[in-house]
C-alpha cells in the first residue's frame, strides 16, 4: 500500500493539468468577452451565450468546470 499524496503535491498537479487542459476553454471564453460580461451582476446562462455569441452548452459546461477549479468571474468590490 502507497502512501497518500501530499496535499501541495496534489494542489501542484492539479494546477499543471488544469492549465494544460483548460488554457483553450479559457482564452475561447476571453475572446467572447464571458469573463466581462459575468463581471457586472447576474447574467441567466441563455442570456450569457446569445451576448458571447457561443453554443449554449459548451459555454455553460466551460464556465462551471472553470469555477470548480478556482477561476472567480466577479470582481472583487473595493
Amino acid at each position: 500500500m502507497s502512501a497518500p499524496m501530499s496535499n501541495s503535491g496534489f494542489q501542484a498537479a492539479m494546477s499543471i493539468l488544469s492549465h494544460v487542459y483548460f488554457a483553450p476553454i479559457l482564452g475561447r471564453l476571453i475572446r467572447a468577452r464571458v469573463p466581462d460580461l459575468l463581471a457586472g451582476e447576474a447574467v441567466r446562462s441563455a442570456e450569457l451565450v446569445n451576448q458571447a455569441g457561443l453554443h449554449p452548452l459548451s459555454t455553460v459546461r466551460a464556465v462551471r468546470a472553470l469555477t470548480a477549479f478556482g477561476v472567480r468571474w466577479r470582481r472583487a468590490r473595493s
